[in-house]
């Protein structure tokens, strides 16, 4: 867990973006508000990373939110070489099942922390949980990133 100002974040999330995931891999960012999983959308593209970057929550049209997953899958499989970014909000992510997401940021954690609506900070764990473990039936749960790390790495910041 990195503790960054607010001023810092998207900076990191770049950086991190840009020197650690590799060619082929892919990473779900959850961000606490629709409007900071536009602007960070916004930055990721404006930073021209080579990457594929879209968000999901429900601000959009189903049909975008279906069209983006579609893509994201078809990266997180890992055969063209493209990397690929998804933001999405807390609640939109409930649910996903994307075996092979290689990275997995909390960006922030939005109201979680003041209450236990949505499921509060346990939620968020479980999402990491069930999205770094999906399609698998064995090993360990992810609990960092780094070098050694298995696909499903996680980070908080």
């Amino acid at each position: 867990m990195e503790v960054l100002q607010e001023w810092e974040k998207a900076a990191r999330l770049k950086e991190l973006l840009q020197h650690e995931l590799k060619e082929g891999e892919t990473c779900i960012v959850f961000a606490g508000m629709k409007r900071i999983c536009d602007e960070l959308t916004q930055e990721v593209q404006r930073a021209n990373l080579g990457l594929w970057c879209k968000t999901i929550h429900s601000g959009k049209e189903q049909w975008d939110r279906d069209e983006a997953l579609a893509k994201f899958r078809e990266l997180t499989k890992g055969t063209n070489g493209q990397r690929g970014v998804l933001i999405a909000t807390d609640v939109a992510a409930r649910g996903l099942d994307i075996p092979g997401v290689a990275m997995v940021v909390i960006y922030d954690f939005g109201r979680a922390l003041q209450s236990g609506a949505n499921g509060g900070v346990e939620s968020y764990v479980h999402r990491i949980g069930r999205t770094g473990r999906a399609g698998r039936r064995d090993g360990p749960s992810p609990s960092s990133r780094g070098r050694t790390a298995a696909p499903g790495s996680w980070r908080s910041f």
